[in-house]
Parts: structure tokens; C-alpha cells; sequence
């Protein structure tokens, strides 16, 4: 008889003890993770910051943290963390965000545009090539996309050849945008000196907004003396 207790009471100790140790596991799986994002997603704020700015950064992450789809493996999250750092020109900082960002969302071109602006604000002027073309990779409708890879070549790789391909790309993306016109148009006045064709084009720029036309007048001037 007391053989039998003792047994029953081993198997119930077991069976405690394997509920516990699946508790455990459980509360790891689910409260570790949101420990290490807590700790991973960490600001670092410029000494000279004032707390009020501070606190609008901090209310950002907090609204991040908080996503009611955070993605996989958080990755909505950390892309969100990315921008914040981004603005707060913490660039390392923004660049690992990306990185985790895309882990989960390897299809997604937003992490790649991450490390690229990441590298192009650092002076990572190769680096920001490559993440700027794989973004494009992954996204090669989107005008903006043409226009960040132009603007690289021209004014940091000093390619004005590979500038004016992806900025009539950009155009023939979305010809019916004005602000992707006069990037164009900027380019080819300010980089190639084609102030003809500059001239045209905000012409063109000149009939879509009217309500503006005095101040595309004054551009157009300008450019006429410049090709004078």
C-alpha cells in the first residue's frame, strides 16, 4: 500500500513538474521575445535634445512597440524603430533595425531603402548603390525609387549618364507627377546644363499648376540667361 502511494505520488510530482516546465517554456517563448525588442529597440538621443523632443521620439516607439500587426518576427516593428533612429541620425543604429526588418520581410523593399538612406546619409555612397538597387529590385514601379538612384549617381557618384537613365526612367514611371518632373528638370538645368530642354519641361510643370505659374516664370528666366 504505501509502495502504491508513493508511486502515485512520483507520477503526480512528474506530471507537476513536466506542466511546470511547459510554463516555463510558453512564458519564454511568449515574454522573451518582448524583453529583447524592449532592449533592442533602445534610443539614443543627441545630448543637446530638448526632453520635449524626446518625448515625442519615445511616444513614436512606444506607438511602434505597441503595432497590432508587428509582423513577422517583428519586423513591421523594427522598420518602424529604423525610421525613428533614421531621423534621429543615428545611422548605425537605423542600418541594424533594417537588417532585422528585412529577416522578416525579405520581400519587402521598405528594410532595403532603410539601409540605403542609412548608407547614403553616412557617406556610404557603394553601400547606398547596392541597398537603392535591390529596393528597386523588389519594387520597380515606384517612381521615388528611380528618383533616390539618380539623385546618387548625380550628386554623389558623379555619373550624369546613369543620373539621366534613372531619372527618365522615374519619368516614364509616373510622367503625371509634377514633383517627379521638376526633379528632372532641376537635373537637367543645375547637372547637365541642357537648359532647352529644362525650359520645356517647366513649361510643361508651368501648365499643370497654374496657381504657381509666376513662380515657374522666374525659374524659366533664370534659365534662359543661363543658355544665353
Amino acid at each position: 500500500m504505501s509502495s502504491f502511494l508513493s508511486s502515485a505520488k512520483n507520477q503526480r510530482f512528474t506530471i507537476v513538474s513536466v506542466l511546470g516546465g511547459i510554463a516555463l517554456v510558453i512564458t519564454a517563448i511568449v515574454v522573451f521575445p518582448h524583453l529583447f525588442l524592449a532592449l533592442d529597440t533602445q534610443l539614443s538621443f543627441p545630448a543637446e535634445m530638448s526632453s520635449s523632443d524626446r518625448a515625442v521620439y519615445l511616444q513614436q516607439r512606444h506607438e511602434a512597440l505597441g503595432m497590432k500587426d508587428p509582423g513577422q518576427d517583428f519586423s513591421f516593428v523594427y522598420q518602424e524603430i529604423g525610421t525613428i533612429r533614421l531621423a534621429l541620425k543615428d545611422y548605425d543604429g537605423a542600418t541594424e533595425s533594417f537588417k532585422r526588418a528585412h529577416e522578416g520581410n525579405p520581400k519587402g523593399p521598405g528594410p532595403y531603402r532603410g539601409m540605403a538612406l542609412s548608407a547614403y546619409y553616412s557617406n556610404q555612397n557603394k553601400i547606398a548603390e547596392r541597398y537603392f538597387l535591390d529596393t528597386l529590385k523588389l519594387s520597380p514601379h515606384r517612381s521615388e525609387y528611380w528618383l533616390e538612384l539618380g539623385e546618387l549617381y548625380s550628386d554623389r557618384l558623379k555619373d550624369l549618364i546613369k543620373a539621366q537613365n534613372f531619372y527618365e526612367r522615374a519619368v516614364r514611371q509616373n510622367p503625371g507627377d509634377s514633383n517627379v518632373l521638376q526633379a528632372y528638370a532641376n537635373f537637367l538645368g543645375n547637372k547637365k546644363n541642357d537648359f532647352k530642354k529644362a525650359i520645356e519641361i517647366w513649361k510643361e510643370i508651368q501648365k499643370r499648376n497654374p496657381d504657381h505659374a509666376g513662380d515657374y516664370n522666374r525659374v524659366i528666366e533664370e534659365l534662359r540667361k543661363k543658355g544665353s
